[in-house]
């Protein structure tokens, strides 16, 4: 008879087998509200977020030219927070980066994600919008750089079988969105923000 020990350890392996084999996703930390600057990073924002949502949130995948490196971005959602974030700050180091892919993972709140179990395939970046946001872009230490405002759809069909998602819009509402910024981040009030593109 197996004991309790016995089938979490089971299952312990078989996570830990599973992410060895599929890999895991991480996401690109969002900086918190009373963070300081580091002038040694760069820094991209804009307002990403689910506008509807059923299971999954989709995730951008922002490429390092230089070193090849994948930065994901998860959509903020409800489930992430009581209420989604109006503007997203990410550090990343001083380069060249372009948005190359999408794809959509769970939108539950988690310590990691399983690629094979919770996420879908990579696709194209592609949307209504999308096409002036997919150039390369430079990131200068010091500077927060604004990527655009992103809005992700996920929603059921088949009687809630299968799942459909997208991007359904991406927009440039620079002066709106750095506005937001300077307001919900005050200590970068030193921190130049500029347009990505």
């Amino acid at each position: 008879m197996k004991t309790v020990r016995t089938v979490t350890a089971g299952i312990i392996m078989f996570i830990a087998a599973a992410s060895l084999f599929t890999g895991c996703v991480d996401y690109a930390p969002v900086q918190d509200v009373n963070s300081e600057p580091d002038m040694l990073k760069g820094y991209i924002y804009g307002n990403i977020q689910m506008e509807n949502y059923f299971e999954l949130a989709v995730v951008l995948v922002i490429k390092n030219i230089s070193t090849g490196k994948k930065i994901h971005v998860k959509f903020d959602t409800y489930s992430t927070r009581s209420r989604p974030r109006e503007v997203t700050l990410i550090s990343l180091e001083p380069g060249t980066y372009q948005i190359t892919k999408m794809f959509a993972c769970s939108a539950r709140r988690s310590v990691f994600t399983i690629a094979a179990f919770d996420c879908t395939p990579e696709r194209d970046f592609t949307c209504n919008g999308c096409s002036p946001l997919s150039k390369q872009f430079t990131v200068e230490k010091g500077k927060a750089h604004y990527i655009g405002d992103f809005r992700g759809m996920s929603f059921g069909i088949q009687g809630g079988d299968a799942i459909q998602w997208e991007i359904s819009r991406a927009d440039n509402n620079y002066p709106e969105t750095t506005g937001k910024f300077r307001k919900i981040y005050p200590r970068f009030k030193g921190v130049p923000a500029i347009p990505a593109f």
